[in-house]
């Protein structure tokens, strides 16, 4: 009797195994990790206004096409449209995938999500930051299509107001996009996914907690910019272990210094 009753027992949990490997399985077949937000921001169809302190002129647009992503799980399909190469899903939900290669200290102010979507809601693209020993990721920016209606049904959705999220190290961790089409997006063609933009401006690094020169202090103005030039390697200061902020600079001394940060010349 009591082998009886172990034999159902150990049924059992064999039966509960076997459905949790397969949910585990469908999870990942669908890209359903957790990772996509039940009613992330719905974008607006404009161009991004650029945040105080922050010109237009200065930004810099890292752009993912639709030709630059892949699948995540690989035993879906997906077509490309043959005019556009904007592509969609051919069962849903499920994800494209690309990484995002930006310098240590850009600021993430803007993401803009190209896609085909009248009604609205069937693309939601998400950057995320992904430590490289594979602890909890963060998610940066969420953006969920608009409606774009009949008269321009493709276009780009961004979000209302600056993020302000600085890259701070690129060592150690990633930048990941994800393109999500949920269960609820059209598989007919009607709804495409083209590109995601990734508006960003350069930062000066945090000031250090001592200073490397005796005659620019922490309370001075240009102290932050100072350090950044010596830990770049651009400046060494005019000896004695001081810079000299208030000497004049020749022109070559400018030269030395616009040529150490661009890192000018290579022939090609």
């Amino acid at each position: 009797m009591r082998s009886l009753i172990h034999a159902k027992e150990a049924l059992v949990r064999k039966r509960i195994l076997v459905v949790l490997f397969a949910s585990f399985v469908a999870a990942a077949a669908y890209g359903v990790d957790g990772r996509h937000h039940s009613k992330p921001p719905a974008g607006v169809l404009q161009k991004p206004n650029v945040g105080p302190g922050t010109p237009a002129a200065s930004e810099t647009v890292t752009t993912i096409s639709s030709v630059g992503v892949q699948l995540l799980d690989p035993q879906q399909s997906f077509v490309s449209d043959g005019d556009t190469y904007f592509r969609y899903l051919l069962t849903v939900p499920g994800d494209f995938v690309a990484s995002l290669s930006l310098p240590a200290g850009a600021v993430i102010d803007y993401v803009g999500l190209g896609s085909c979507d009248q009604a609205g809601g069937n693309v939601e693209a998400t950057i995320y930051l992904q430590p490289a020993d594979g602890s909890a990721y963060s998610t940066i920016a969420d953006l969920l299509s608009s409606a774009h209606g009949s008269t321009t049904p493709c276009a780009v959705d961004y979000n209302p107001t600056a993020l302000a999220y600085t890259n701070t190290q690129n060592s150690a961790q990633s930048l990941q996009v994800d393109i999500y089409e949920p269960p609820t997006a059209p598989v007919d063609g009607s709804v495409e996914f083209g590109s995601v933009e990734v508006w960003w401006h350069p930062s000066v690094s945090p000031a250090p907690g001592s200073p490397t020169f005796g005659d620019v202090q922490p309370g001075d103005f240009a102290f932050k910019q100072i350090e950044a030039l010596v830990a770049a390697g651009v400046t060494g200061g005019c000896g004695g272990g001081n810079f000299c902020p208030t000497r004049n600079v020749t022109r070559a001394e400018v030269a030395v210094f616009i040529a150490k940060a661009l890192g000018l010349y290579w022939p090609n």
